[in-house]
């Protein structure tokens, strides 16, 4: 059975469109105007669903932080972003007709948990009574979205604590997109400006002297050494915390020595914020100490100043932590020669947040090796058998990885050894 439709309804309907037509109401005017805009999200590596509102309307971020609002309003605009848990951003924009406008690419601080505008004690209570949860039951006091309440919640909360929203937000460039080529076996070897490139974008800090970028690589701070976070070590928290303020959610320019990449699969940098070499502020403000490995010496000279500096004046951990007996060695740093006859530097590694005084190097006719401080790395073991019975000896004697020889937490020490 066909349906027909009625006549009168039919030509009612004509009528209607021929008289808005008329009337100039068939379609609303169109500014033409865009709004184009990043947005991060301080310690995450996703910034989708953050609320950007420009006059009336609204827009939500894509997942790398981007947003393009077309025929936005015009005029003298108020514009805002916010998103749950974070300080807000908030300014004006003079939005023209058929014109592309830019903001200013920004970073929202994460810790704003009860969304009052200011960073404070009723957050940090917040987010400590719920300490612990994995998976948290509420999901905006998990600031980096690992999916736990943890310690790194607590330094993103503990880095802004004190500061206020909204922060000014105004024009700005267009955001320039990080990219990183994609580079196939056959090809040249990697360099750096093939990994990742020169200044990115630093999103989480993972420890005092370990950063991550928007890249999602991870950059180990070279010819340094800060307190181990995950094993409580003394001052590791206020390291992290100033390496926080030095370097997360802005953009850091990055310089290679002479290795690329570490045992882990981390950058090897130096790493610099502005004007400001971080290795070396945080070795002279007293978050690190002096820890060198050949052949990445460039800056030893320079740092192991520093650190004297630091000692002398009684800064950070040389003062907060003298309980634990700092202890002292020399340890040689074998750089290339020009000549046919090696040169041998020595060179000062303190070790002011371990207990222990120093021992020899872990070899098998030692068999054995010392679990009172954090002395090995992975260099110092020939093969992964010898790490393993170092990484098990300690694991039975101190409950925990205390020279940090699985990276990854799998049981598996020094897993690149032979």
């Amino acid at each position: 059975m066909s349906t027909r439709c009625p006549f009168h309804v039919l030509l009612v309907a004509l009528v209607v469109v021929a008289i808005g037509t008329q009337a100039g109401l068939a379609q609303p005017a169109l500014s033409g105007a865009v709004l184009l805009g990043q947005v991060h999200l301080q310690a995450r590596t996703s910034y989708g669903g953050v609320l950007v509102a420009v006059g009336g309307q609204s827009i939500t971020t894509n997942a790398d932080g981007s947003f393009v609002l077309l025929d936005a309003p015009t005029g003298n605009l108020v514009v805002r972003a916010s998103a749950p848990g974070f300080l807000s951003a908030e300014g004006m924009l003079d939005v023209a007709a058929s014109q592309t406008s830019t903001l200013a690419a920004i970073t929202l601080p994460g810790g704003d948990i009860n969304g009052d505008g200011v960073i404070q004690l009723l957050d940090l209570v917040a987010l400590g009574v719920a300490f612990g949860q994995c998976p948290p039951q509420d999901a905006i006091l998990d600031l980096n979205a690992d999916g736990c309440l943890n310690i790194f919640d607590l330094v993103i909360l503990g880095g802004n604590y004190g500061r206020s929203g909204p922060l000014p937000w105004g024009p700005g460039s267009a955001p320039t997109p990080t990219i990183i080529p994609t580079v196939a076996p056959s090809d040249t070897p990697t360099t750096t400006s093939t990994l990742v490139a020169n200044e990115v974008l630093c999103t989480r800090v993972i420890d005092g002297d370990t950063i991550e970028l928007v890249t999602g690589h991870h950059v180990r701070l070279i010819g340094i050494d800060t307190p181990e976070l995950r094993t409580a070590e003394c001052y590791a928290v206020e390291a992290t915390l100033k390496t926080t303020e030095l370097v997360l959610g802005k953009m850091v320019r990055l310089e290679k020595d002479i290795s690329e990449t570490d045992l882990y699969g981390r950058l090897l940098r130096y790493v610099y914020v502005g004007e400001t070499f971080v290795n070396a502020e945080l070795v002279g403000q007293g978050y690190a100490q002096v820890h060198t490995y050949t052949p990445d010496v460039r800056y030893a000279d320079e740092f192991l100043r520093l650190q004297q500096e630091a000692r002398d004046a009684n800064r950070g951990l040389w003062s907060a932590c003298l309980d634990e007996t700092p202890t002292v060695t020399e340890t040689p740093i074998h750089t290339p020669a020009l000549t046919e006859t090696p040169t041998v530097t020595a060179t000062l590694s303190v070790t002011p947040f371990d207990t222990a005084t120093p021992t020899p190097t872990f070899t098998p006719v030692q068999g054995q090796c010392s679990c009172s401080g954090n002395l090995y790395n992975c260099g110092d073991f020939a093969t992964h058998a010898q790490a393993q019975a170092c990484y098990d000896h300690c694991m039975m004697e101190r409950g925990f990885d205390v020279h940090n020889l699985d990276a990854d937490d799998d049981g598996q020490a020094c897993e690149l050894l032979p």
